[in-house]
């Protein structure tokens, strides 16, 4: 099991929600609180986790911005679903 990393976004996230900026903090799979095993992660499944998480925050009537960070293998998963996102809803 990895660590989940959130002790490294913590002080972030904690500015960005003082200045009313809402953040998604997930894990991808059997890292922190995520279900699955670490031996079936890969990029491309991450890659469908994060089209599934965009989809979901796209959804929500209180989304006006996506802003995706990342880092590690988070951060290729990025990188790949960068250049399809869009400005438009």
């Amino acid at each position: 099991m990895c660590d989940d990393g959130f002790h490294l976004w913590e002080p972030i996230i904690c500015i960005l929600n003082e200045n009313g900026i809402g953040v998604l903090h997930y894990d991808f799979n059997d890292c922190g609180k995520s279900e699955g095993e670490f031996q079936n992660m890969t990029v491309l499944n991450e890659n469908e986790d994060l089209i599934s998480i965009i989809s979901y925050v796209k959804a929500l009537t209180i989304t006006e911005n996506i802003y995706l960070v990342g880092h590690s293998q988070g951060g290729a998963s990025l990188q790949l679903q960068a250049k399809s996102m869009t400005t438009n809803r």
